[in-house]
């Protein structure tokens, strides 16, 4: 038996679980194998119903929504736990609650192996999405062909992609590293006390976005000189432009 613990309204992640959820039983009443144990499949909603609070509060099911499952065996009698941990699931916000990832731990606590399977209707749209969306590509690639082929469009792109790759903006998002070290001054107003942190094994956001900006800035300015006989068309022009350049490493960088 497996239940699905959850509620009618007002719990946008429990639809999304439930609607994945019908996939799994649909999977199970299409792949089952003969010699398997029939598996049963049930959504339990909570209510104001004095019995369902206390169904719901004698599993310690104190959210929504939970994935249960419960095996053949007397557990109504003895000291028996009803749900073992191990059968239980919390489906929480940011975990992921495909009809895959919940038929395979149904099939782990049910020593099952029934196969995905989708409605003939779920399929036909989901294909119809797909081919929608290539077709909107496609027409979008037509249309914006002559953008595609200009080399500073992907100069552009190669930039902005070394500087997210180089610059560590994704650790730093994900482990809420601070950018800089921040004191208060006498006044009470924040002021950047520490650009590069002391410790060798560690190191402040902001370093990473400091020396990947460096890096490109250098590498602009080396570019910058390699065409410079393409872009300034007099000697005097060209040799001005290089020593600002030069002037600009060494002052501003």
């Amino acid at each position: 038996m497996t239940t699905l613990f959850t509620v009618r309204s007002g719990c946008d992640d429990c639809q999304v679980v439930y609607s994945e959820f019908t996939g799994v039983a649909y999977s199970f009443a299409k792949n089952s194998k003969p010699d398997q144990n029939p598996a049963f499949f049930g959504v339990l909603y909570y209510t104001s119903d004095p019995r369902v609070r206390e169904l719901f509060t004698s599993h310690n099911f104190k959210t929504v929504p939970y994935i249960a499952t419960s095996k053949e065996q007397k557990k109504r009698e003895g000291d028996l736990d009803f749900y073992k941990t191990e059968d239980v699931w919390l489906v929480k916000k940011d975990e992921m609650s495909e009809t895959q990832i919940q038929l395979d731990f149904i099939n782990k606590r049910l020593n099952t192996d029934v196969q995905v399977s989708f409605p003939f209707v779920v399929v036909l749209f989901k294909n119809v999405v797909l081919f929608v969306v290539l077709f909107v590509l496609l027409a979008a690639f037509i249309r914006i062909r002559s953008y595609l082929i200009d080399p500073m469009l992907w100069l552009g792109i190669a930039v902005i992609g070394y500087l997210i790759c180089t610059s560590g903006v994704v650790y730093t998002m994900l482990h809420s590293v601070p950018v800089f070290k921040f004191d208060q001054d006498q006044y009470g107003k924040m002021y950047v006390s520490e650009y590069f942190m002391r410790n060798q094994r560690q190191q402040y956001g902001g370093e990473g976005y400091i020396i990947s900006f460096l890096s490109v800035l250098i590498s602009m300015m080396i570019l910058f000189i390699s065409k410079i006989d393409v872009i300034f068309s007099d000697d005097f022009s060209r040799r001005a432009a290089v020593y600002a350049v030069i002037l600009f490493a060494f002052t501003g960088i």
